[in-house]
């Protein structure tokens, strides 16, 4: 069990690829890797998420996996956007206020 489990983390790390966001054309837009900030329409509260990829996603740390429902209704969207996300929870809406490459 332990050996199989390292044999997939071995292959984790063999097919990762580092991606510097700050060197992608974005055009402004939400892609993968940017952080954006949003705010939640029905809280008005302000919450920061940074699109990642599978391995790297913990929504406790605001770490969205890009084609989950969130990740997938943010890409390609840009500054000053309304989005809707159908999650398991039901839909909630945002409003983009901020993009960012770090």
């Amino acid at each position: 069990m332990i050996e199989g489990r390292i044999v997939a983390i071995n292959d984790i790390i063999a097919r990762a690829n580092v991606i510097d966001v700050t060197k992608i054309e974005n055009a402004g837009k939400v892609i993968f890797g940017s952080t954006v900030m949003v705010k939640d329409l029905e809280t008005n509260k302000k919450i920061s998420y940074k699109l990642v990829g599978q391995d790297e996603a913990d929504i406790k740390k605001n770490l969205v996996f890009f084609r989950s429902p969130i990740g997938k209704a943010f890409i390609g969207k840009d500054k000053g956007e309304m989005v809707t996300v159908s999650a398991p929870s039901g839909e909630r809406n945002f409003e983009i206020l901020n993009v960012e490459y770090v």
